[in-house]
């Protein structure tokens, strides 16, 4: 008797068109290789990546489930949410991802104002140009400063500039958890609460899930194996939708690799149903 072959999916991978080093086509070449059969892009704040990861996959017969993550802010903790099979060609959702955009370019010229106060002399297009002109965010500025000799390890322009109470700290565009629920929604996303185990001893995550989140990143390269259980247990107690992944942002970065934490195809299937469910509503 043949065996069945398993099938496995990451669901949260960056891109270039973000802070990450490989483009799209070069993540889902790197997906194939490892033998997943399935992907999620999910780019921060942005899904001009999707395009070109939603066409090249069908080269390649990986399956292929446009995302993204956006950011929020509750009780002054940073937290992240994730939207999956996201209508990228929506105008009203495309207009609210265009004035994020625009922050994030506004918030990197206030940084670099600071910077160059402090004797840190980056330019704007530099910054630019490290992010391949994609969507801005301080990694650029941190890989700048490394690149100009001004730190040692890229790191170390977060812990002495660019981290939260240092020197050159901005924050980035505000949403809240329902802002971002909402906008996941306004594109007939799925919206999921990303790896919740930096969140769950700080805040009450079921206030965060009554916003209209519906389900938990359960399998992230954070997330131990008891964490693991724990929100599986929790996804399986409250009927919520289960994912997972890489969270993949460099080929640097080897604990954090596409592939390296993998989900099973169940997940998947319990996503498209989901999404069908969604668009059904909507006819």
């Amino acid at each position: 008797m043949n065996q069945v072959l398993k099938k496995y999916a990451d669901l949260h991978i960056h891109s270039t068109f973000s802070d990450s080093s490989l483009t799209p086509k070069e993540v889902l070449k790197f997906a194939q290789m490892v033998g997943l059969s399935c992907i999620s892009i999910t780019d921060h704040d942005t899904i001009d990546g999707v395009p070109e990861a939603f066409e090249y996959a069908k080269k390649l017969d990986i399956e292929f489930i446009p995302g993204i993550e956006l950011s929020a802010v509750y009780q002054d903790l940073e937290v992240h949410i994730l939207g999956y099979f996201i209508d990228w060609k929506n105008s009203e959702f495309l207009e609210i991802l265009n004035k994020i955009r625009d922050f994030r370019r506004d918030r990197i010229k206030k940084i670099l104002y600071i910077l160059n106060k402090h004797k840190i002399n980056i330019s704007f297009d530099q910054v630019v140009s490290f992010s391949g002109g994609h969507s801005l965010g301080r990694p650029h500025v941190a890989r700048a400063m490394f690149e100009g000799g001004y730190v040692k390890r890229i790191q170390d322009a977060f812990d002495r500039y660019l981290g939260e109470n240092r020197v050159a700290f901005v924050p980035k565009y505000h949403l809240t958890p329902k802002d971002a629920v909402d906008l996941i929604n306004l594109a007939s996303g799925i919206p999921i609460l990303a790896h919740p185990v930096f969140l769950y001893k700080r805040i009450n995550i079921f206030d965060l899930i009554n916003f209209g989140i519906r389900g938990l990143e359960v399998t992230h390269t954070q997330h131990s194996h008891n964490d693991e259980r724990y929100f599986k247990k929790i996804c399986n107690d409250y009927h919520l939708l289960k994912t997972g992944g890489s969270d993949f942002h460099g080929i640097l970065n080897e604990r954090m690799l596409i592939g390296g934490k993998k989900i099973p195809y169940d997940y998947v299937k319990d996503l498209k149903k989901e999404n069908q469910a969604i668009l059904n509503l909507q006819y």
